[in-house]
């Protein structure tokens, strides 16, 4: 029940934001369940709706843009998913908790945006796809796009289709290695219908709310969970 909750929760955030499932749901899954059940449980269920974006706004996607990153990100999966099969699930969680404050951190200070040199934007679409391998955030990715789109349409596709990619990329490296397994995909199955709940839910909100009040509701969420996670672990360990 608490994790049909969550992925309500974590996909109302995405329907309202367009991101921040991952870093809603693990934060707070994570604070009884290790990340390595977590991000292929999100990555199943997250493929769906990114999917279905990137076919729909695949004609405003740039090539230039997402076929290189897309390289990045998948040459990045593969030692991010070892790190998830074979890193101690102790600093994984303290990882993940310190990386959602830093990114709700700097949401909060929106800087404005400025392009980025080519070694910089390799290196950032390396990182982006070993947070993508460990964690299944894509906010590194989304960082990257946002410097070098400058329309809203040209940004949902081309970052969709760079998830879309790395979804069923790490679907299959993530059976190879035994990450992701028949059990937890007949789990993820059963919170498909919990996700599209939340989805729907909102995209409903937009309509309704402030984006502004919407946006540091997200961030003080962000926040908090990283905290609670990083806190919850280090009562364990005293």
């Amino acid at each position: 029940m608490l994790l049909a909750l969550t992925v309500v929760l974590a996909y109302y955030v995405k329907g309202v934001c367009g991101f921040g499932n991952t870093l809603v749901f693990t934060s707070i899954a994570g604070l009884r369940t290790d990340i390595s059940q977590l991000t292929p449980l999100d990555l199943l269920v997250g493929f769906v709706p990114n999917a279905l974006i990137a076919w729909r706004d695949r004609k405003n996607a740039c090539f230039r843009i997402w076929g290189p990153l897309a390289l990045m990100v998948l040459a990045g999966d593969i030692p991010g998913a070892l790190l998830l099969k074979y890193g101690d699930a102790h600093i994984l969680k303290i990882g993940f908790g310190v990386l959602v404050i830093l990114l709700a951190l700097d949401m909060l200070l929106q800087r404005e945006k400025k392009p980025i040199g080519k070694v910089p934007s390799i290196l950032l679409g390396i990182v982006a796809g070993l947070v993508c391998g460990m964690y299944g955030v894509g906010a590194l990715a989304a960082a990257y796009v946002s410097r070098a789109t400058d329309s809203n349409e040209s940004y949902r596709g081309s970052l969709c289709i760079v998830f879309t990619l790395d979804n069923l990329f790490r679907i299959a490296l993530y059976f190879a290695t035994g990450i992701l397994n028949l059990e937890l995909a007949a789990r993820a199955l059963q919170l498909l219908p919990m996700m599209l709940i939340g989805l729907t839910a909102g995209i409903w909100t937009v309509k309704k709310v402030s984006p502004d009040w919407i946006r540091r509701a997200v961030i003080l969420a962000l926040i908090v969970s990283g905290a609670a996670l990083i806190i919850n672990l280090s009562l364990i360990h005293i």
